[in-house]
């Protein structure tokens, strides 16, 4: 089985072709971008594309099942995870451990929302620090009348809408 193992990353990511049966590995960095990542879903043939669960997780994942991947996304608070007697620790090194724990059967799948799903998230999400800024912007102005001896109105009429 060829496995696609991905270390995703902020501006760069790691990828790792993994033959389970030859235990051959080809290593390619790539930026994490959609074009980059349709070139290299283009470019390479795996029978599974496998990913930590993290912030782009959800859209790279969509990509490649458009392209007609089987994918797994994985936790990696799972044990197998524990780099605590590792002494050297790459993007390499953990997408080359991610097609190798793939290739056992030892990785957790993780469910990933549907893009609607956490598009929605994403919005409440959002509302919610909205909310959190109105209201710190809120104590600060009543902070501020206190912090000058001003009185200010209590309960509905001192409302800052």
């Amino acid at each position: 089985m060829k496995i696609l193992a991905l270390d995703l990353g902020k501006f760069n990511s790691a990828a790792c072709l993994f033959d389970s049966q030859t235990r051959r590995t080809q290593f390619l960095t790539t930026p994490t971008t959609r074009d980059c990542f349709n070139t290299l879903f283009e470019s390479q043939r795996a029978d599974l594309v496998v990913m930590e669960a993290c912030g782009p997780s959800g859209w790279i994942n969509d990509v490649a099942q458009q392209f007609g991947f089987s994918t797994l996304v994985c936790s990696t608070n799972e044990e197998a995870w524990a780099w605590s007697k590792v002494k050297r620790k790459t993007d390499r090194d953990d997408a080359l451990k991610l097609g190798r724990l793939a290739a056992m059967g030892e990785l957790k799948p993780v469910h990933v929302p549907t893009l609607e799903h956490r598009e929605f998230r994403s919005l409440v999400k959002y509302r919610k620090t909205l909310d959190q800024r109105i209201n710190k912007t809120k104590n600060t102005i009543r902070a501020w009348f206190v912090n000058h001896g001003i009185e200010i109105a209590t309960g509905e009429k001192a409302s800052i809408a």
